[in-house]
């Protein structure tokens, strides 16, 4: 029975999204953290430095659904606050790609210069 039960749960928090789900189980702390956008860094051998951040595409309650310039704004503002409380990339970033994903998140990744 407990087995059936846990699996139901699990069946149930796969259908939500990861912002839901982080909502569901308790975990607000992460679900607001999507919000702002979450990421990580990387150091290669050479001691380049890259990163990888995701947001939500409509991180921004307050600005109007069909304003992609205003959500990118947002967003990038989001990136750079991240970067900025991360220490990395003191002499500036470069985005090297930007992807969306089917589930309503952005993926920004980029190089320090």
């Amino acid at each position: 029975m407990i087995r059936l039960t846990f699996f139901m749960a699990l069946g149930i928090l796969s259908a939500c999204s990861i912002s839901d789900s982080a909502l569901y189980t308790g975990n607000f702390d992460t679900a607001i953290a999507l919000k702002k956008g979450a990421g990580s860094v990387y150091r290669s051998a050479d001691g380049k430095t890259s990163f990888r951040f995701v947001i939500r595409e409509d991180a921004s309650s307050q600005i109007e659904k069909d304003n992609e310039k205003e959500h990118e704004n947002y967003r990038i503002s989001m990136l750079q606050k991240w970067i900025g409380e991360k220490y990395i990339c003191m002499s500036g970033y470069q985005i090297n790609s930007v992807s969306k994903a089917q589930d309503g998140y952005i993926f920004y990744e980029g190089t320090c210069k």
